[in-house]
This record gives structure tokens, C-alpha cells and sequence, in this order.
């Protein structure tokens, strides 16, 4: 399978019924590879799959690799399955997963990104999105070992923490966060297109921006 070309990662349930097909459809014609989203809500996941395959004719539907942040998930992701999906990470923490599980296993990071130069309307929808995973202590205690402490978790992450987790700002500071992750180790990038308005339902310019067949 080849993981070369950047993925899109999405909360699908932000969309209706009949908006899949078409977002998946232009997901594809962008020059995308692989369609990821998430199966812990929402509709059934199989199901969405099948759905989403039958109604594009190249793209990928997230291939068998575990979301693991930590040594025993990541080693698990390493031993039982094609490799793992990074999430809410840095490039530094990237790099750290690649020595963990070696050079032949793929390493998928995702990078929520926000086309906004306005730092007073590109963070509070960053926290928006972060908000959630703050309050899980797992996602805390991961962040910790690339360096963030308690301040940088309180009233709704750091200036530092935010900018260092979500890429937001011109196309071409986005597209070095991307590199970023690739010099780290990342076999593939799958971009989660945030909307600058702090909702999750994707925005569409992101990904027309930094298509890879624009």
C-alpha cells in the first residue's frame, strides 16, 4: 500500500448523509490518498467504510494501525499491526515513536491544521478542538514526555502547546509543520482540516490548499 501521497483525517459525523459521498469524492479528486476517520462514535464504522469505498474509485480507507500514544500501546501497534497513528502529537513525539517501533513499520501522524493568520481567531479554535483531550489525563501524561508541564494544560492549553499541536497560519508555515513530520519519521501525513469558526465539520479550503494535485 502506498502511504506516499497525504491523508485527510475527519469527524465524518459532522457531516450528514448525503454529504459523504461528495466530500469523499473530492477527497480523492484533490489528489489525496487515504480517507481517515474516526469509529469510537457516531455511525458504525464497517459499515461507513464500505460505504465510502463503493462511492470512490482509488482512495484508501485508513489501513490496520493503531492510535497509540504510549510504550505498551505503541509496542502492541508495532507487534500486531501495520504501525501506528499518532494523534493530538508533535513532530518531536514523531520522531520518539519512530526509534520505538523501528524503521519498518508505518508511522502515521495526524496534524490538525487551521488556515487562519490571526492568532486571536486561529487559538481559541484550536482550544476549541483541544478542549476535549486536555481534560484526559492520558493525553497530558503523553505530552509530558516531549517537554509540557501542568501550566501549559491549564485554562485550555498554553499559547506554546497549542501552537506546537495545531499548525495554523499561511499555506506555506502549514506545509513546513507537515515536512516536520516527515523529516521525524512519518511515512504518512493525514491533515485534519479544523474550521477557524471552533466547529469540527472539516473545512474544505484546507484541503483545497494543500492538495497535492492543485
Amino acid at each position: 500500500m502506498d502511504l506516499s501521497a497525504p491523508g485527510v483525517f475527519v469527524f465524518l459525523d459532522n457531516l450528514s448523509g448525503p454529504e459523504l459521498s461528495p466530500f469523499a469524492r473530492k477527497v480523492e479528486s484533490l489528489g489525496y490518498g487515504v480517507l481517515w476517520y474516526t469509529e469510537g462514535v457516531g455511525r458504525e464504522s464497517l459499515s461507513l467504510g464500505t460505504y465510502l469505498l463503493t462511492q470512490t474509485e482509488r482512495i484508501v480507507v485508513g489501513p490496520v494501525v493503531l492510535g497509540s500514544l504510549h510504550p505498551k500501546m505503541i509496542a502492541l501497534a508495532a507487534s500486531e499491526t501495520a504501525g501506528v497513528l499518532t494523534y493530538l502529537t508533535s513532530p518531536e513525539k514523531t520522531a520518539q515513536i519512530r526509534v520505538a517501533i523501528g524503521p519498518r513499520k508505518w508511522l502515521c501522524a495526524a496534524q490538525p491544521v487551521l488556515l487562519e493568520r490571526d492568532p486571536g481567531r486561529a487559538r481559541p479554535a484550536a482550544r476549541a478542538y483541544m478542549s476535549f483531550y486536555l481534560r484526559i489525563p492520558h493525553y497530558a501524561t503523553m505530552l509530558a514526555t516531549v517537554g509540557y508541564g501542568p501550566k501549559d494544560f491549564a485554562d485550555g492549553g498554553s499559547d506554546r502547546l497549542i501552537d506546537a499541536i495545531v499548525a495554523w497560519g499561511p499555506e506555506d508555515a502549514v506545509r513546513a509543520r507537515l515536512a516536520a513530520h516527515r523529516a521525524a519519521g512519518a511515512d504518512h501525513v493525514c491533515i485534519l482540516p479544523l474550521s477557524s469558526d471552533g466547529s469540527l465539520r472539516p473545512d474544505e479550503r484546507v484541503l483545497e490548499a494543500l492538495a497535492p494535485r492543485r
